[in-house]
């Protein structure tokens, strides 16, 4: 018996170590297929913006219908083909219709993805008459396509890396790597046992990690799957998993996978990931014009990125970069005359790119996201993060931005773009440079707000004597002195004029000074101030001075330009918000934003301002707006701080909210107002972000607005 038993137990221990085996091997599987996908090009966590809707009325080429398309990997037919398109991902169009076949897209406000579907966009010229779903024959009132993900890594801060087909990189650009790296790549099936043998007596005898021995496909692992300590434990779990993933995946999947995602150190405090960013960063190239040189040059960083950099170390780079031709040279992989003339190439002249467009607007998100309590780090590997972000908008805006910035250097740029009926951030420019420094600008109330403010005084004005005090109510424009402590303050206007009579509408069109001290004086400092504290103004309780109907207070641009929501919500306000919705890897919604609307004034009080702002961009301060090309009606504010330091503009069209704000860090003048600094910025933005889309009238703001950019 004990004989038996002694069978039983080897053959439960034997059973038992199959089992576990085979069971390592089917997770070891599971996380191969799944961490090459998630790693491949993005995060562990994707992060979405909103998704693009297309409604009757637009004009699809001024939209760029065809490139949005393309961007989310839809084909092509020929327009003259009568056959029904055949599956999700394809398109057509004729002289008089856009056919789509809708491939299945994630929802942010859903668990399930949206199904794939066929439509029909009739047109008349290039511009939306109709939708149809062509299975039904159903009108609809929109389509929205997919929501883009962002193509970037999320490490310290938020940086560009996009994804590369290795039919876009040079062969002598891959020749470099894998001489610099892995010569014997497309020969070993994962690991190179001869490299590891050589590898494993230098580091015994030094006791420690001292040289790798790592194929490029382990390198892909240790970046991919596990941590960069170099420690023995690490280095023998690379084995298994860069055996399994080259039996899971082809050479050119693990070779295009690494191309587009390694490091190549830093550029300022950015990281520089994939040969993408790299040829932008260091050679002001695209990779299709990459020389035998600057393969090297590049091929030689991934060793020792911060050591080796040309923006840092030049000299060191040329060496490191000469050496990797001398390897390729030695492998036969370019003759003499190719290797000499790699050799006579300098290195690149040095050049200050800019950050992803979408920098500081991801920085917000993960502020939020730690609000919520549901912070990037304690998300699981194939989460989504759903955005407001407009990616169109948050283009142009940063561009415009960058435009202004280039001709003043150390001018600070700011720009808000809300959905002022849900409150929305559609897009965010913190500053002129997110790669020298991630301040947000936006954020610090570091300007007066000025007159910014004189649209929230005749709110409060309007609410406290609805009947004596109207936008055609006379105001005297005239030498006015109030008694302060410890002296008198005399009020003038920035022209230094007075005008006698002035209405209530003009006083705020030509942003005059004295007669809205007067108005403040009628309505009382005290109930000024407490109104004003409810609209979110500033972080602090504003002051009870008189100066208060001047702005005197620091404000930030986010808090203004919220407030800002009063005026086209007729009396209600929002609150800012960038994430839509947080999803599980099994698509369960963990979070899912809920915007409110809360009333803080009179509607018909508010209606009346809203009618005065559309008269300032009519015909005051801000009427540049209408020979600037913006096609949409316009309602806003200019405002321009004490000796120029600081300029403002807050307007809105009946789907958009902007705010933008400029100043020097250093505070010193601007040497000109808002009128012709802040109002020609907004305009720019406003003109190439309304393109496409009908132009509508305020009557009708609000609209389409919540359910355009949730249309889910």
């Amino acid at each position: 018996m004990t004989g038996w038993r002694r069978k039983q137990r080897g053959r439960r221990l034997i059973f038992s170590a199959l089992a576990l085996l085979v069971a390592g091997f089917f997770y070891l599987d599971f996380r191969v297929r799944q961490g090459f996908a998630d790693g491949r090009w993005a995060n562990p966590v994707r992060f979405r913006a909103a998704p693009p809707v297309l409604e009757p009325g637009m004009d699809i080429d001024a939209l760029g219908l065809h490139g949005m398309l393309l961007a989310r990997g839809y084909a092509e037919v020929p327009g003259g083909s009568e056959a029904p398109l055949e599956a999700p991902g394809h398109f057509r169009r004729s002289a008089d219709a856009v056919e789509i076949f809708l491939k299945s897209a994630p929802q942010a406000r859903k668990f399930a993805d949206r199904p794939a579907a066929r439509v029909r966009l009739v047109l008349e010229g290039s511009r939306v008459r109709l939708i149809r779903d062509v299975a039904t024959g159903d009108r609809l009132a929109e389509v929205t396509l997919a929501p883009l993900p962002l193509d970037g890594v999320l490490g310290e801060h938020w940086t560009r890396r996009a994804a590369l087909s290795i039919d876009e990189v040079p062969p002598h650009v891959i020749d470099a790597i894998l001489a610099a790296e892995d010569a014997h790549f497309l020969d070993h099936p994962g690991i190179n046992l001869k490299s590891m043998a050589r590898a494993v007596q230098v580091n015994w005898r030094a006791g420690r990690i001292r040289q790798g021995g790592s194929t490029l496909t382990q390198q892909f692992v240790k970046n991919h799957f596990l941590t960069q300590d170099r420690t023995f434990t690490r280095k023998l779990l690379e084995i298994p998993i860069a055996l399994a993933l080259e039996a899971r995946f082809s050479k050119e999947e693990i070779l295009e996978a690494y191309v587009s995602t390694v490091y190549l150190g830093h550029d300022r405090l950015v990281g520089v990931h994939g040969l993408a960013e790299g040829a932008a960063v260091f050679l002001d190239k695209n990779p299709q014009e990459m020389t035998v040189a600057d393969g090297a040059l590049l091929a030689g960083l991934i060793r020792a990125p911060n050591i080796y950099s040309p923006l840092r170390r030049p000299e060191r780079a040329l060496r490191r970069r000469n050496q990797v031709l001398e390897e390729m040279r030695d492998l036969a992989w370019i003759d003499d005359a190719a290797f000499m003339e790699a050799l006579r190439e300098g290195l690149p002249e040095s050049w200050t790119r800019p950050a992803a467009a979408e920098a500081y607007f991801v920085q917000e998100v993960l502020r939020e996201l730690v609000r919520l309590d549901v912070p990037v780090d304690r998300l699981g590997t194939g989460s989504e993060v759903f955005t407001t972000l407009d990616l169109v908008l948050q283009h142009i805006a940063t561009e415009e931005a960058a435009k202004l910035a280039a001709h003043s250097p150390g001018l600070e740029v700011e720009v808000v773009a809300l959905d002022f009926a849900t409150g929305g951030l559609r897009a965010l420019v913190g500053g002129s440079d997110f790669i020298k420094g991630q301040l947000d600008w936006t954020r610090r109330p570091h300007l007066a707000a000025g007159s910014i403010f004189k649209p929230f005084l005749l709110l409060a004005a309007f609410a406290s004597e609805p009947a004596a005090i109207t936008p055609e109510t006379e105001i005297l424009d005239a030498e006015l002195a109030v008694e302060i402590p410890g002296g008198v303050w005399r009020p003038r206007n920035s022209d230094g004029r007075f005008r006698g009579s002035v209405s209530v509408r003009e006083a705020l069109a030509r942003s005059l000074n004295v007669p809205m001290v007067r108005l403040s004086l009628r309505v009382g400092i005290e109930e000024l101030a407490a109104f004003g504290d409810t609209m979110g103004l500033a972080d602090a309780p504003l002051p009870r001075v008189p100066a208060l109907a001047l702005g005197a207070f620091d404000a930030s641009l986010r808090d203004v330009t919220a407030s800002y929501s009063i005026f086209p919500n007729a009396g209600e306000t929002v609150s800012i918000y960038a994430v839509e919705s947080v999803k599980a890897p099994s698509g369960t919604i963990l979070y899912r934003a809920d915007p409110q609307r809360t009333l803080r004034a009179d509607s018909e009080a508010a209606r009346e301002v809203h009618d005065l702002l559309v008269n300032v961009a009519d015909e005051g301060t801000a009427r540049s707006i209408g020979a600037s090309g913006v096609r949409s009606a316009v309602a806003g504010k200019t405002g321009t701080t004490n000796e120029s330091r600081g300029v403002w503009f807050i307007g809105y069209t009946p789907d958009l909210l902007l705010g933008v704000r400029l100043s020097y860090g250093d505070r010193r003048s601007l040497g000109r107002d808002a009128a012709r600094l802040a109002v020609p910025l907004w305009s720019s933005i406003v003109r190439r972000a309304e393109s496409g889309y009908p132009v509508m009238p305020f009557a009708l703001a609000g609209a389409r607005n919540p359910e355009r950019r949730r249309a889910e």
